[in-house]
């Protein structure tokens, strides 16, 4: 499967956190769920893979976060989608030479494209509850994906009302980020 790395720009690490930031709202406890992943070849619908999510706002600083959304599909592999974007007034920017994502009043839109991949977004976060749509159309093969192929993944995930910012039950592991570049190494949350 394959791995993909987003990444923004932030502040200095120590400075002091705000109220009201989409990391405070949004952080904490992950929200988990189910994932489901479909591969289309020429617009036909050739594999379907099922498996488990989870979503996670973690590295907060001054002005920026990064948001995780992971899909394990057990013996078949997993995909981890890190992006790392602004923390404004509550919600998440993140802005590139290839687009734009935002999460603004809860609502996940935007499209980012860059040599290897096309990625449109859509959905809704809330306090209790995350759902998201990504579509990669692949403009370059890779080891898994052939050029031109869709992979279409849904999240469909939640957390119980009360919540805490510590990140119940998550360390930090590394793992391979793909990105257009190659593989890289990078950090993302493993959840029990």
């Amino acid at each position: 499967m394959a791995t993909a790395m987003l990444m923004g720009c932030s502040k200095d690490e120590n400075e002091p956190l705000g109220e009201g930031r989409f990391g405070d709202q949004f952080g904490g406890t992950p929200y988990r769920g189910d994932a489901t992943g479909e591969l289309f070849i020429d617009d036909e619908l050739v594999y379907v893979w099922e498996g488990t999510a989870t979503v996670s706002a973690i590295e907060q600083t001054a002005d920026s976060v990064s948001l995780v959304f992971q899909a394990d599909f057990g013996d078949e592999g997993e995909i981890n989608l890190k992006m790392r974007g602004r923390d404004h007034n509550g919600d998440f920017i993140l802005e590139s030479p290839g687009g734009i994502l935002s999460i603004v009043d809860g609502t996940i839109s935007g499209r980012l494209e860059n040599a290897a991949q096309t990625i449109a977004l859509s959905g809704d976060v809330r306090e209790q509850s995350v759902f998201a749509d990504f579509e990669v159309l692949f403009n370059q093969r890779t080891e898994v994906f052939p050029a031109g192929s869709t992979l279409k993944l849904a999240f469909r995930t939640s957390r119980e009302a009360e919540h805490t910012g510590g990140g119940n039950g998550c360390t930090m592991r590394l793992v391979p980020i793909w990105s257009p570049n190659g593989m890289t190494m990078g950090m993302v949350p493993d959840c029990d």
